[in-house]
């Protein structure tokens, strides 16, 4: 099954800012907490989805459903994961790399092209 989430509005919101998320536990940014950007709020949207596929699944296992058909309820759940992850990356870059790049020291600019490489690197493997 499918969960087609369409996210091109919330890139494209000119009334939308950008979240910054450096006062969140795990986040390593030094911009302040501000909310979630439209973006976020569509990848909350898509991952209550795909929380609801994944329980599922697990409902599928329980059943002794047909092992193909669970792999390929698996395989739907990784692609709209790695979908949620896309569009994040991409407000990412969108929004806190090109400010970074702007308007950042020399050394902040490295920092951010560094950390940029390294998560598409991640995404590669």
């Amino acid at each position: 099954m499918a969960y087609g989430i369409d996210m091109s509005d919330a890139t494209q919101d000119p009334q939308v800012q950008p979240a910054d998320h450096s006062d969140a536990a795990e986040s390593t940014s030094p911009r302040p907490l501000l909310g979630p950007h439209g973006v976020n709020q569509a990848a909350l949207t898509r991952m209550k989805s795909i929380e609801g596929q994944v329980r599922g699944i697990q409902k599928m296992i329980e059943s002794e459903r047909y092992c193909m058909d669970i792999v390929d309820q698996i395989s739907a759940v990784r692609a709209a994961l790695a979908k949620v992850s896309e569009n994040i990356l991409r407000r990412h870059i969108e929004t806190c790399v090109v400010d970074d790049l702007r308007t950042g020291s020399e050394a902040e600019q490295r920092r951010v092209v560094d950390e940029l490489v390294e998560a598409v690197s991640r995404r590669m493997r």
